[in-house]
């Protein structure tokens, strides 16, 4: 009696183990679950890019000037150089910023360019006026194929020659060539547009760069479907971006959905990483990037190494080795 009691604990063991196996099978890794709202389409690529959205969110914050606290940590560790959207007849408004540091184990230099987003408490602001000017110009003019939103394209090029010249004192005065230096250029809401066509222009530039991403926060479409395929090959598919369900701004440029002509037919550039609506009905709320800030440096995903991020391939293996060790436990217990 006592006998087959064990065998039927050990037998209930035995079954936890394969339930818990399958259940990983079937959910998502843990490392990403606080997070995300569902499946991305390029988990692996996903995976890999993992650690540089957490270090984008915190430019992306710094880049406001509201937040400028946030910037003077980073010029603890970083050269830190603000930049400026300059248009005649308008004082110069703040833009953004470009930051250095250099990867001593490795040698390779990292610049981050971070544009700010939608701020209200500017004085002589005109951020509304740029967001709703959306028919198309041509993106020949920074090299981008197809049709661009005009209001963001005009703004971009109120600060693009300030965002050369940073680049170009700073390969200059570090001494370094262009292909030893890593590029990350990030931005939330109109930053994240902004920071999409820089990113293109910076990369249709410079061709011999060492490497460049992009990463965005609650972008809105800034360009068509022709520009949209044009960046993501251009930048060798290096643009994720980031934004919550239930954000009315990320859908406020009409999409391809609905083509009328010159104001419609935008795409959103990057994989799509969708985060989990802080309301469930559309909200303002789900535009924040204090709340997108704390998700991200608060969730699984952002504080451990990307190694620890297991894909799902290497899950099926842990799991199709956990059925063949419980098979054999219970051959062995008949």
């Amino acid at each position: 009696m006592v006998v087959v009691k064990m065998k039927m604990i050990r037998l209930v063991r035995l079954s936890t183990d394969l339930l818990y196996s399958v259940t990983n099978f079937f959910s998502k890794p843990s490392i990403v679950t606080p997070a995300l709202d569902e499946d991305i389409d390029d988990f692996d690529r996903f995976c890999n890019q993992a650690r540089l959205i957490k270090k984008a969110v915190i430019a992306a914050s710094a880049a406001y000037p509201s937040n400028i606290d946030q910037r003077d940590k980073l010029s603890e560790i970083q050269d830190v150089v603000p930049f400026y959207s300059v248009k005649p007849g308008r004082k110069d408004l703040p833009a953004g910023f470009a930051s250095h540091t250099m990867d001593k184990a490795t040698g390779r230099h990292k610049i981050t360019v971070s544009f700010r987003g939608t701020e209200t408490t500017i004085e002589d602001n005109d951020d509304w006026a740029t967001n709703v000017k959306f028919w198309k110009s041509s993106g020949s003019q920074i090299g981008i194929a197809g049709y661009v939103h005009s209001g963001f394209l005009d703004r971009y090029l109120q600060s693009r020659e300030a965002v050369f010249s940073i680049i170009n004192e700073i390969v200059k005065n570090k001494g370094c060539s262009l292909d030893s230096i890593d590029f990350l250029f990030t931005g939330h809401s109109l930053g994240g547009a902004l920071s999409t066509l820089a990113a293109a222009d910076i990369k249709n530039k410079y061709k011999n760069i060492g490497g460049l991403d992009l990463v965005t926060f609650s972008s809105p479409r800034v360009v068509d479907d022709t520009g949209a395929s044009f960046i993501e090959n251009l930048l060798d598919n290096r643009s994720v971006r980031i934004w919550r369900k239930g954000d009315p701004f990320t859908m406020m440029i009409p999409g391809n959905a609905v083509n009328l002509g010159f104001f419609t037919g935008y795409k959103h550039v990057g994989l799509s990483v969708p985060l989990a609506p802080e309301e469930e009905r559309f909200s303002i709320k789900n535009h924040s990037l204090l709340s997108l800030f704390l998700s991200i440096r608060g969730s699984a995903f952002a504080k451990e190494p990307v190694q620890q991020i297991q894909p799902r391939k290497e899950v099926w293996t842990k799991v199709t080795e956990g059925l063949k060790t419980t098979t054999s436990r219970m051959t062995r217990l008949f």
